[in-house]
C-alpha cells in the first residue's frame, strides 16, 4: 500500500517572503523514514528547485519553512510537492500545492551624522532595517554632484552593535570636491540581489590648509632666496609642507620639489639656489602645498619672484675675419658683471700682438672691445 497524507499552507508572511509546507495525518504500512518537500518557483521552471527536509512535531506532523530568499527572492507562485520515504529506502509522491508568494521589499532608514567642517567628512548611517529576504551586506555609493558620477564610490557599511550599519564619507576620496553630495543605501540580501532603499544629498565643506608664503633673503651675489611659509591653519595636521620651485625661462625643466624645514617660530623655510635651477636668472616661481596627517597634500598659496645672480655674462662674436692681413675683430656685447675684470689677457695666433684693452664694465652697459 502507498502511503498516505494531508498536505497544507501556512504561515504564509507576506512581510518575510517565507511560508510553511505541512504534512500530517500520516499513513506509512512501510514506516517513515524522512518526510521530503521540494520547491521552487513557476518564473523560470525549476531554475531553483531545493530539496527540503521536513522536520517531525510533537504531534507526529512534518513541518519545513519554505524562503524566498533561497529562491533568488522570487515572488509569484511557488510549488511545493510532499514525498515520503519508507524505511525500504522507496519515495513516494503524496501531493502538491501552488501557493502565491509576495512579499514587502527591504526597507531602511538613512541619516547622515558627524558632518565634519574641518575633515571634509561625514558619516552614513543606515537603520531600521527590514530585509524580508535576507541581509548579507549593506552598500552606500556615494558621489559629489560637481561632475556628475566621476567620483563614484561604493563603500561596504560596517554593521554595529545596534545592529545599525554605518559608513564615514571623505571628500579627500571624491576628488577633494566640496559641495553637495548624494549618498544612496543599497542592501544585498541573502541570494546576492541588490536592493535600492533610499537617498540623501548632503552639504559638504571642509576648512582646506591655509598659510602666508613670504621671500626673504633675495641674495643677488649668491643666487638664492628662502621661502618662507608663515600663519598655518592645517585641520588635518601637518605632516611636511613642499615648495617647489621652478624658473619660467624653459616651463619646468629645472622643475624642484624643496621639503621646508620646521623653525623654532613654527613657520617653515626653504632655501631656493639659482644653481640648482641651471642658474637661470629672471623669474623664478614658487608654490606651497602641505601634506596633512592622512598623505593628502593640499595647494595652498604661490608667489613670483624675480632672482639676479652678480656673475659676469655677455656675448662674445667675432667679425671682419681677414684672411689677407690675418686679423680679425672680436665684440663683446650684453654685458652684465658687477666688478673690472680683465676681458683678454692673451690672443693666440695672431701675426702681430697689439696692446689689449683692459675694460671696467658696470652692470648692464654694451661694451665692444675691438682688437686693432
Amino acid at each position: 500500500m502507498k502511503p498516505k497524507a494531508s498536505f497544507a499552507i501556512e504561515n504564509n508572511n507576506a512581510k518575510a517572503g517565507t511560508f510553511d509546507a505541512v504534512i500530517t495525518n500520516i499513513s506509512a504500512p512501510l514506516g517513515v523514514k524522512e518526510v521530503l518537500v521540494p520547491s521552487w518557483s513557476l518564473e523560470n521552471g525549476q531554475d531553483d528547485l531545493i530539496w527540503h527536509k521536513a522536520t517531525k512535531q510533537n504531534d507526529g506532523s512534518y513541518r519545513v519553512t519554505i524562503k524566498a530568499s533561497e529562491h533568488k527572492g522570487n515572488k509569484g507562485n511557488y510549488r511545493a510537492d510532499a514525498y515520503i520515504v519508507d524505511n525500504a529506502n522507496n519515495r513516494h509522491y503524496i501531493a502538491e500545492k501552488v501557493v502565491s508568494v509576495d512579499y514587502a521589499r527591504p526597507s531602511g532608514v538613512l541619516t547622515i551624522e558627524n558632518n565634519n567642517t574641518a575633515a571634509g567628512t561625514f558619516d552614513a548611517v543606515v537603520r531600521n532595517i527590514v530585509a524580508p529576504t535576507g541581509l548579507k551586506e549593506v552598500l552606500v555609493p556615494s558621489w559629489s554632484l560637481a561632475g556628475g558620477q566621476d567620483d563614484l564610490i561604493w563603500h561596504k557599511a560596517i554593521r554595529q552593535a545596534d545592529g545599525s550599519y554605518r559608513v564615514t564619507i571623505k571628500s579627500t576620496d571624491h576628488k577633494n570636491s566640496t559641495g553637495k553630495y548624494r549618498a544612496d543605501a543599497y542592501i544585498v540580501d541573502d541570494s546576492n540581489k541588490r536592493f535600492y532603499l533610499t537617498e540623501k544629498v548632503v552639504e559638504v565643506t571642509q576648512t582646506r590648509p591655509s598659510a602666508s608664503l613670504f621671500i626673504e633673503n633675495n641674495n643677488a651675489d649668491l643666487g638664492t632666496f628662502d621661502a618662507v611659509i608663515r600663519n598655518i591653519v592645517a585641520p588635518n595636521g601637518i605632516k611636511e609642507v613642499l615648495v617647489p620651485s621652478w624658473s619660467l625661462v624653459n616651463g619646468q625643466d629645472d622643475l624642484v620639489w624643496h621639503k621646508a624645514s620646521r623653525q623654532s617660530d613654527g613657520s617653515y623655510r626653504v632655501t631656493i639656489k639659482a644653481s640648482d635651477h641651471k642658474n637661470s636668472l629672471g623669474n623664478y616661481r614658487a608654490d606651497v602645498y602641505i601634506v596633512d596627517n592622512t598623505n593628502q597634500r593640499h595647494y595652498v598659496t604661490e608667489t613670483i619672484v624675480d632672482v639676479k645672480h652678480n656673475k659676469p655674462v655677455g656675448t662674445i662674436s667675432v667679425v671682419n675675419n681677414n684672411k689677407d692681413t690675418g686679423t680679425f675683430d672680436v665684440i663683446i656685447s650684453d654685458v652684465y658683471s658687477p666688478k673690472v675684470f680683465v676681458l683678454f689677457k692673451y690672443l693666440f695666433g695672431l701675426k702681430k700682438t697689439d696692446k689689449m684693452i683692459f675694460v671696467g664694465m658696470k652692470q648692464h652697459v654694451k661694451l665692444m672691445a675691438l682688437m686693432r
